[in-house]
């Protein structure tokens, strides 16, 4: 498989082109697909500032709540941050925060069907939802990456690359993939996921939404996994796709790891295909930001910067 580095960095990742997930499904090989962007990396920044080896020295003894106290901290400073917008300071956070951690730092040493991408900015490498290469902000999430890479037990991925094969319209050959394979697709996230479904879309036969609220999913995640767990015991393969953010989804990969249960963790990946629905639950953001055919050729120009 090949490599890219992350943005502005000599830090490399892998690089999968979407036949790496076809064949897994196909194969019957259970993988759960998790992204990192850079809101949580900037939480930890945030939280620490000028003193990152204090995060360093807790990551290496798994003082994982200290962390999370440090991340909500910085959360409640500014109430633009993802934890205050999405999570509204629930009692439940600092627990799921831990977590996250955990399947961070231990990755495939708690189960082998993870695969952690990361990206420090939204997946579009340096083309586009990132800051100048010596901007306060970007430093800081290179240096706080640095430290993560330095304890990691397995490689990396680029989590850009669902939103990469979604603009080059490759996307779709992975739902035909799991269409001819009968597998329950499960969808967690808010009311547009439904669209996903459309026969103009994904065409998807075997269809189950899972609708979780725009604000305050962390009270009922809990509940959305008793719920997928029950539909597994009625369907032989089953695939969760999830938009519920980076800490959730990881806690949703962390309590599924002893299962077949495949997943794929998307954010906003596959909004593009949405992008002229009025539901009023879809975000704006990135795919009004440029026309189709430019996004296009950022897709091709990072993939001949690939390696390997």
């Amino acid at each position: 498989m090949k490599k890219i580095n992350l943005e502005y960095t000599n830090i490399p990742v892998l690089f999968p082109l979407i036949d790496f997930f076809i064949e897994n499904i196909r194969e019957n090989k259970p993988f759960h697909f998790l992204r990192i962007n850079h809101g949580v990396i900037d939480l930890i920044h945030l939280g620490y500032k000028d003193e990152l080896s204090k995060f360093e020295e807790s990551f290496i003894n798994d003082e994982f709540g200290i962390i999370a106290d440090r991340m909500i901290k910085a959360s409640a400073i500014d109430v633009n941050t993802p934890l205050e917008i999405y999570h509204k300071q629930s009692k439940e956070l600092k627990e799921k925060i831990k977590v996250f951690l955990e399947t961070l730092k231990y990755y495939k040493s708690l189960s082998n069907k993870l695969q952690i991408s990361v990206s420090l900015g939204i997946g579009l490498h340096q083309y586009h939802g990132i800051y100048e290469k010596n901007h306060p902000y970007q430093l800081a999430r290179t240096e706080v990456w640095k430290i993560i890479e330095k304890y990691r037990v397995d490689e990396f991925y680029y989590s850009g690359v669902l939103k990469h094969y979604t603009i080059k319209k490759e996307i779709y050959r992975l739902f035909e993939e799991l269409n001819n394979n009968d597998f329950l697709v499960v969808w967690v996230g808010r009311e547009y996921m439904k669209l996903f479904q459309n026969e103009n879309i994904f065409n998807i036969k075997k269809f189950h939404h899972i609708n979780i609220p725009n604000k305050g999913a962390i009270d009922f995640v809990d509940e959305y996994i008793d719920e997928i767990k029950k539909l597994r015991e009625t369907n032989e393969k089953i695939i969760v796709i999830h938009s519920i953010g980076h800490i959730l989804s990881a806690y949703i990969a962390n309590k599924l790891k002893d299962t077949d249960i495949f997943g794929l963790d998307i954010g906003r990946s596959f909004d593009l295909l949405v992008k002229n629905s009025n539901e009023p639950s879809l975000p704006r953001g990135w795919i009004d930001k440029m026309a189709w055919p430019y996004m296009i050729e950022w897709v091709d120009n990072l993939r001949k910067k690939s390696y390997g």
